[in-house]
């Protein structure tokens, strides 16, 4: 209605009567609101009209999207964190405890003591007492001074104390402050605070915890947990540099250079306690989604199944009774190698599901091809614990299409939730979702359908805001009735395939709102095209100075928290305005953008030409695969200042998001990535939880994308403002660059 509204004030502005050209784009118009109409679009969460790719791709791509193995995602540290709350001794509000240095045995190492708090450093008195003091000393050197977060809206004022060559043993700490901290109060835990002051102890040190979560399953009344081992860094270097075929003066970095994009590594080797099973002392400290704590003794793998050494591998587990986030963080104490006392600790972040999204997958798929779309429309039942909670509910499927022992093609994309019909009488509890394969891949493939028996392998379902895989089968049958056999026959028959596999085989027909046809059109009717600036999670504004940017848009939505699908939502209902779009965005931004292009259709796949002097995304500073700073919840939270945590970046949410994420999107995506100059850092205090080197927020191995294109690594910019050097937007060099490579029609 819009759409004719629109053209009806066209024809208005124009004296001469209406030409035969005209009045047949009025025709092609109606024609184009009636096919829209019987499309039946899904309206999106922000009233933006949803319209589904079908996504499809050959075997050669199945490996892309096997769900990643807990490991992929692990994350390490040289730190340890400590919770302070000062407490009214004496006249003073103060805090005293002990902790472990271990760095000082190793050759320019560095002990660095970082202060995570809003209470300025000058309202402080800090005395540390070192194993050769008798008593406590005041800390006389000059702090420096930053900040430690995700976004500068979610950030915590820092400052940070550093020791040279420091003696091992244990320290002792003394926090005194004349007046009493702001109690900021916990929504979760009734009666509760925040802490004051969070702590963050880095050692140089080459002897690293890494953690992962068990698993994925992470649905309500399962259980869930982490897995960790300390390991020597150096031998893991090594072990690298041997894969890899490198030389033994290869550093980390020269190894990072040659691993593929998303590449799975082998796993450090654990150490093993020098005195046996009691060496290591592993505690997983957990906070439920209602805010109740809990410890839990992490045992060792080995020791567990009964066997009579240690593996040096240590798990523990909870039953996930309460659906939401949690917040799971390993804790270390033992004696390294030297006899040296070590504390360590990692973060996690995880979000249960609730027993309403419980699924599984149902045997018995079947297919239903319809002729004038060429395309077959796969049904997968699943078994539903709560029917009435999932019908009408968008989720993610995938399945790979065989034809007896030949791989025919993947299917994935958005699906809503149905009741069957008829399919599976008296199994009221089973409902199903779809997906949609092109006719042309069984023609590809040689596949005689008339008698060929089809199975879906590799199944799973994914809840469309955290990608938690819901349901899934290693293999299904998938019936197709004997009459739509012969049609599919009949289609091969006459529909030979001439080896170019074409957009449609690739992401389903095209609506007629985003045709080509419909394009030249009405060019220059809608606001022509613009290049699109967005910025990334939780941000003040559009980070880019844009001097540099010609014919562009600025997409705002400011001091937000957004799941990866709202944000692409708002991204292409934005789009809408614009005859065309292209997209230059930041962090966060470049995920959406991504999440845009490969699951709806909109303006932006209008763009004519694509390829490297015709960019439809260019992303700067994007995590593709998460950053170890999204563990940590949002960080602002811990003394309760922030947006709130994004389960979307963090290392296992990004894994299982771009699992789900087809090469012929990824192929769009251009990114660009920065990191602080040699021997520095961008913020001090993630340092000592972002693995090395890193932009302040994104860790530099965690940026790449498998089947994207790498444009450039640039040093000497952080990722956003207040950081040691200028933020990665504001550099115009490249934004010149960027301008000058974005797609323009």
């Amino acid at each position: 209605k819009s759409l004719l509204g629109e053209h009806k004030k066209h024809l208005s502005s124009s004296s001469p009567p209406p030409t035969m050209k005209s009045l047949l784009a009025l025709c092609l118009l109606i024609l184009s609101a009636s096919l829209l109409v019987s499309s039946s679009p899904h309206l999106g969460k922000f009233g933006w009209k949803l319209h589904f790719k079908s996504n499809q791709g050959a075997p050669e791509e199945f490996k892309a999207h096997i769900l990643p193995k807990p490991s992929d995602s692990a994350v390490d540290s040289d730190a340890s964190a400590i919770k302070v709350n000062l407490e009214k001794s004496n006249g003073l509000f103060a805090f005293e405890e002990t902790f472990l240095v271990d760095a000082g045995h190793i050759e320019h190492a560095t002990f660095r003591l970082n202060f995570l708090t809003r209470i300025p450093v000058e309202k402080l008195n800090i005395l540390i007492k070192q194993p050769s003091d008798s008593e406590f000393k005041k800390v006389e050197q000059v702090p420096i001074k930053s900040w430690f977060g995700m976004s500068t809206l979610s950030k915590i004022p820092s400052f940070t104390f550093e020791w040279e060559k420091p003696q091992n043993g244990q320290w002792a700490l003394r926090i005194e402050s004349e007046t009493e901290p702001e109690k900021i109060p916990r929504v979760d835990i009734e009666g509760a605070h925040h802490p004051d002051i969070v702590l963050l102890l880095e050692n140089d040190s080459p002897f690293k915890v890494m953690s992962h979560v068990q698993s994925y399953t992470f649905k309500q009344g399962q259980p869930v947990g982490l897995v960790a081992r300390l390991y020597d860094e150096r031998k893991y270097i090594q072990t690298l540099r041997t894969l890899k075929g490198l030389n033994d003066e290869a550093s980390y970095d020269e190894v990072f250079a040659v691993t593929e994009a998303g590449e799975s590594l082998p796993l450090p080797e654990a150490m093993i306690p020098s005195d046996g099973a009691n060496g290591f002392d592993f505690e997983m400290d957990i906070v439920f989604p209602d805010g109740q704590e809990k410890k839990v003794k992490m045992v060792d793998e080995a020791l567990a199944r009964g066997e009579n050494s240690p593996s040096g591998v240590y798990t523990a587990t909870v039953k996930a009774d309460q659906p939401g986030k949690y917040f799971a963080e390993v804790q270390l104490a033992a004696t390294g190698p030297s006899r040296e006392q070590l504390t360590r600790t990692t973060q996690h972040m995880f979000t249960v599901v609730s027993e309403e999204e419980d699924l599984s997958v149902v045997d018995g798929a079947f297919g239903e091809f319809d002729p004038e779309d060429k395309m077959v429309t796969i049904h997968i039942p699943l078994e539903a614990k709560v029917v009435t909670n999932i019908v009408g509910e968008r989720l993610k499927a995938y399945a790979e299409v065989w034809g007896g022992n030949t791989p025919v093609a993947f299917a994935s994309g958005m699906t809503v939730v149905s009741q069957q019909s008829d399919k599976f009488p008296g199994q009221d509890s089973v409902v199903l979702v779809s997906l949609k394969v092109h006719a042309n891949w069984i023609t590809r493939a040689n596949i005689d359908s008339q008698n060929a028996e089809f199975t879906l392998r590799n199944v799973y379902v994914q809840d469309l805001s955290t990608s938690v895989p819901l349901a899934s089968a290693d293999k299904i049958r998938l019936n197709i009735h004997k009459n739509q056999r012969a049609l599919l026959q009949i289609h091969s028959a006459s529909n030979a395939f001439n080896g170019e596999i074409t957009e449609e085989m690739k992401k389903g027909p095209r609506p007629v709102r985003y045709s080509k046809s419909q394009r030249q059109l009405f060019a220059g009717s809608n606001n022509g095209h613009k290049i699109v600036l967005s910025h990334g999670y939780c941000a003040a504004g559009i980070p880019f100075s844009t001097a540099k940017f010609e014919n562009f848009a600025e997409f705002d939505d400011p001091n937000q928290n957004r799941n990866n699908d709202e944000f692409a939502q708002l991204l292409g209902a934005f789009g809408e305005q614009y005859d065309s779009f292209s997209l230059v965005a930041h962090s966060q931004g470049g995920i959406a953008s991504l999440h845009l292009l490969a699951f709806y259709w909109s303006a932006l796949d209008l763009n004519e030409e694509h390829g490297d002097n015709h960019r439809w995304i260019q992303a700067m500073g994007t995590p593709f695969q998460g950053t170890t700073l999204a563990g940590w919840g949002d960080t602002g939270k811990i003394i309760g200042v922030g947006c709130g945590s994004n389960d979307n970046l963090t290392p296992e949410g990004a894994k299982l998001w771009l699992t789900g994420i087809p090469m012929e999107a990824r192929q769009h995506v251009y990114y660009y990535y920065t990191e602080y100059k040699p021997w520095s850092w961008c913020s001090l205090p993630a340092n000592a939880v972002l693995s090395w080197p890193n932009d302040g927020t994104s860790e530099s191995k965690r940026v790449p994308l498998a089947g994207g294109n790498k444009v450039l690594m640039k040093k000497g910019f952080c990722h956003t403002t207040d950081m040691k050097y200028p933020p990665q937007c504001k550099d115009e060099v490249n934004n010149e660059f960027m301008n000058k490579k974005a797609a323009r029609k």
